[in-house]
């Protein structure tokens, strides 16, 4: 089958999850024997630029605000229905594959539905939520439809969305209530772990030999990821006598004024040699990481999914996070990890010092977190399940061609 995956973004150049999800689509569909394409934004590079079988061609706006801005998008948005047209001759393909469109709006969509051809949405996000809030539910008739010019997104009923995949059951739900179809969506999670990168045993905990908790948050460094709570946590462990010697170490970049923000935070708790700032690492040096640390902190306020979480599971590392979202969806309290109250520095203060000075729940969290990512999260089991997916939507839509 001849599949084109469209994406807002697509690795080397990526700003979080959804993107690495695509790859995962275009690498294990490839080797299920399809011909995988990718149509992407030009977000990266400074010209339009085919790369193998990776159009990096669309224009890209990820945030409009102002009028001239608004009007450049809107303009861009609807040549990037005429760059898909011509994307969509040299293709030809059988299905389209559609991740995260933020950015590039769904005029791509416009011009490859004319191919009469499936559509399967593969969805961590909350865009197509927020389409309908902004262009349908918006009681503003003015704000309603600058929404509508602005995205080209004017009805539920415009577009196929008879084959919707979530990450979680926290992204299917809110899909239900934006009025998605609930027998149209199914759950299949965005990646999986490879069987040769799962540990075969658990860990002990490092900490009681070495005499240093090695703590660990990776993600997007943005306010909503919840690290000033983890911050505030650790200050709480330090007032109370629990914690002295530590570090903690941030992977990742984002949002600068909120990283400035997080340092001044840190300065004021004169903890700039324990709270290190590590940026991006590559994907062999975040493996290190994970080993090399004691305890994943994910103190998000939401999260759609987690896949920094399997990926610690996957190495033994056990995790504390919030109670919140697809988190809920991995994580089982005090089973396979940890899990505190979203937003509340108390109660993860609690849960830190709980698996640091329990040696064997540490063990079994870490037990426990392997033999989840074996049985739910490997890369072997969720490529059957997303091509078998694929193969019947592709199916189903052939049949209701014939009849």
């Amino acid at each position: 089958m001849r599949i084109l995956i469209v994406s807002n973004l697509y690795p080397p150049y990526y700003k979080g999850g959804h993107e690495l999800q695509c790859q995962f689509a275009a690498e294990v569909l490839t080797e299920k024997g399809h011909e995988v394409y990718v149509l992407t934004s030009r977000y990266g590079v400074k010209k339009p630029v085919r790369d193998k079988k990776v159009f990096r061609v669309l224009f890209y706006h990820p945030e409009i605000r102002g009028v001239f801005k608004r009007l450049s998008a809107g303009l861009s948005n609807r040549v990037n229905y005429f760059i898909t047209k011509k994307v969509m001759k040299k293709i030809d393909p059988d299905l389209v594959y559609v991740g995260q469109l933020n950015g590039i709006s769904v005029f791509p969509l416009k011009a490859l539905k004319k191919k009469r051809v499936p559509f399967v949405y593969h969805i961590g996000h909350f865009y197509f939520c927020e389409l309908v809030q902004y262009c349908i539910r918006e009681p503003n008739y003015l704000k309603r439809n600058s929404a509508k010019i602005l995205t080209g997104f004017y009805s539920l009923n415009e577009f196929d969305f008879n084959n919707m995949i979530t990450v979680s059951s926290f992204i299917k739900e809110a899909h239900i209530k934006a009025g998605y179809l609930k027998e149209n969506i199914s759950i299949v999670p965005p990646m999986g772990i490879p069987a040769y990168k799962i540990v075969p045993n658990p860990r002990q905990a490092l900490h009681l030999t070495r005499g240093t908790p090695q703590l660990l948050f990776v993600g997007r460094l943005t306010a909503v990821k919840g690290i000033h709570i983890a911050v505030e946590s650790i200050k709480t462990l330090i007032d109370q006598k629990q914690l002295s010697d530590f570090a903690f170490h941030i992977i990742g970049d984002g949002d600068r004024v909120y990283k400035e923000e997080l340092k001044q935070l840190i300065y004021n708790y004169e903890l700039n040699d324990r709270i290190l700032f590590d940026g991006f690492l590559s994907p062999e040096q975040l493996v290190q990481a994970y080993d090399s640390a004691d305890l994943l902190l994910v103190p998000s306020l939401e999260e759609p999914f987690g896949l920094i979480i399997i990926e610690a599971m996957s190495r033994g590392l056990p995790v504390v996070a919030s109670s919140v979202g697809g988190i809920t969806d991995i994580i089982v309290h005090l089973q396979n990890g940890l899990l505190s109250e979203p937003g509340n520095f108390i109660d993860l203060s609690r849960q830190i010092i709980k698996i640091l000075n329990d040696p064997d729940l540490y063990k079994g969290i870490s037990y426990r977190a392997l033999l989840t990512v074996r049985e739910k999260y490997s890369k072997e089991m969720i490529a059957e399940k997303l091509n078998n997916y694929i193969q019947n939507a592709y199916s189903n839509y052939s049949k209701k061609q014939k009849i």
